[in-house]
């Protein structure tokens, strides 16, 4: 950074590190000075460290500062920028993956804020025949926000392997916003298992958001 303090890139990939160990006004400081960096600027695909099966990059410069800060805002409850921010990267339109990842965190944001109605908006406008690469965990919970699934049925229909954090986590949310709380944060509580590095994982984002709700909860 002191050598290239105009890269956005780095700006980035240390707001993401920064909310790996939970460092979340320096990943908002971070990711605000790549937001800037980016003004006016043309988007690339950015590079994939562990590509997907069908080894198609789905992230690009831009939409991942988008996506990163509005994590960084999501994980602090400042939920108002958080949808501002989810917004402006899902109108990006870069590709199937971001629009779903995009629509599914503006969705749970919504919600949060208790605005059901555009909540819903954000994700009715995911073709119901749409192919992801990457992000299938967010597109089945998308089904259940748009009510082509019960939430007993979509968790009974999915395998334990395929139970990541962010999945388990998106229904723990359903669970909060629609009234029943104490299940809602039993959910949240067996994912932020503390120094579980095996389980859930530690670092992965739906990890991160239920442990910081949990902090909120205190």
């Amino acid at each position: 950074m002191k050598l290239y303090p105009d890269e956005p890139r780095l700006y980035r990939h240390r707001c993401h590190r920064y909310l790996t160990i939970r460092e979340f006004d320096r990943a908002l400081a971070d990711c605000k000075k790549g937001a800037v960096l980016i003004e006016d600027g043309e988007d690339s695909i950015e590079p994939d460290g562990a590509p997907n099966a069908a080894n198609i990059p789905i992230y690009t410069r831009h939409s991942t500062i988008w996506y990163h800060l509005g994590l960084a805002y999501y994980f602090t409850h400042d939920f108002e920028n958080a949808h501002k921010t989810f917004q402006n990267g899902k109108d990006l339109h870069v590709n199937n993956d971001m629009e779903v990842s995009f629509s599914h965190w503006n969705y749970m944001t919504l919600r949060r804020l208790g605005r059901d109605q555009e909540a819903q908006a954000t994700v009715a406008t995911i073709p119901d025949d749409i192919v992801v690469y990457e992000s299938q965990a967010y597109l089945q919970l998308i089904d259940l926000y748009k009510g082509k699934i019960t939430v007993d049925e979509l968790w009974q229909n999915t395998s334990l392997d395929g139970r990541s954090s962010a999945f388990t986590y998106g229904i723990a949310n359903w669970y909060l916003y629609n009234g029943d709380t104490e299940r809602a944060f039993d959910m949240m509580s067996e994912i932020a298992q503390p120094y579980d590095f095996t389980g859930y994982g530690w670092g992965a984002f739906g990890f991160v958001a239920a442990e910081a709700d949990l902090k909120m909860r205190k």
